[in-house]
């Protein structure tokens, strides 16, 4: 059996004797492969010569007759030694690519309502790339096709950031990511998936006046921001709980809300827990007579 890294420069010829039983060899946590990296084997089947200690009658294979190398880089190779006499010519020679190691996702967060941020470490020193995975609210998980079709190339090596916009605010967000290695026409082989982790983008509270007198409405939160003019829209981080204040006018009073909706609280001239996409809330203003 012979095994060699790099493109190689076989004659393939299987072997042809019925005097040699089949056999299959099986290579398992084989610390000598690198990852991300084809090796390329072919086999040539042996004779049998007998054992020097004349008190057995068991044989072995001819361990000369046994070509084996595990080569290094392409320019390094091991020169390829011909079979013996004693064996046959080699088979076809046949492929396979061992995996990259999967990244490990440190990290995911909520920048916006429409952008969250992936961080994981690179595992891989083979790797020609990453795939990130997405899942909505719970969804399947399918390849996110955001900016470069969800690939992402160069990465470089440790810990690794990517952005994803375009989202919708006030969703649940799953990622996981793997690695993958190019190969010879266009096929790829990828490592495991990393572990998922998820966020919610950030929701947003808007506001408006209504009637014949006139106000403000102000917007405090929970994480600590106070007195905002909400009127183009505010957003805050999930978890977040914010409370609406109506402040009328001198000439005004404040006559109530429309569309503080049934699960946040109505308390005077508040509208209170808001945590989630709300629509626009509107207080109503009407002059003092």
């Amino acid at each position: 059996l012979e095994e060699d890294e790099g493109a190689p420069s076989f004659s393939p010829n299987p072997p042809n004797s019925s005097m040699v039983e089949p056999h299959e060899f099986l290579f398992t946590d084989d610390n000598s492969l690198e990852e991300g990296t084809t090796y390329y084997y072919r086999i040539s089947s042996c004779s049998q010569v007998p054992l020097t200690d004349n008190t057995s009658s068991k044989y072995k294979p001819d361990s000369s007759n046994i070509a084996f190398s595990a080569a290094g880089e392409a320019d390094r190779r091991m020169p390829v030694a011909q079979p013996s006499p004693a064996c046959s010519l080699f088979s076809e020679v046949i492929s396979a690519t061992t995996l990259p190691s999967a990244p490990d996702l440190l990290g995911v967060s909520a920048d916006s309502r429409s952008r969250i941020t992936l961080r994981w470490n690179d595992n891989s020193s083979r790797e020609d790339g990453f795939e990130i995975w997405q899942s909505v609210n719970g969804g399947e998980f399918e390849k996110q096709d955001g900016e470069d079709d969800g690939v992402l190339r160069n990465a470089g090596e440790g810990e690794v950031t990517s952005s994803i916009s375009g989202l919708s605010s006030d969703t649940s967000y799953a990622y996981k990511v793997r690695a993958f290695r190019d190969l010879d026409g266009g096929e790829k082989v990828f490592s495991e998936f990393s572990s998922p982790q998820g966020a919610k983008t950030h929701f947003v509270v808007r506001t408006s006046t209504a009637g014949d007198g006139s106000g403000a409405v102000l917007a405090d939160s929970s994480d600590g921001s106070s007195g905002l003019s909400c009127g183009g829209g505010c957003e805050f981080p999930n978890e977040t709980s914010v409370t609406l204040t109506a402040d009328s006018s001198d000439d005004s009073e404040f006559t109530g809300w429309l569309d503080c909706l049934p699960q946040f609280t109505i308390s005077g001239n508040q509208c209170k827990n808001i945590t989630q996409n709300a629509g626009t809330i509107t207080a109503n203003f009407g002059l003092i007579d």
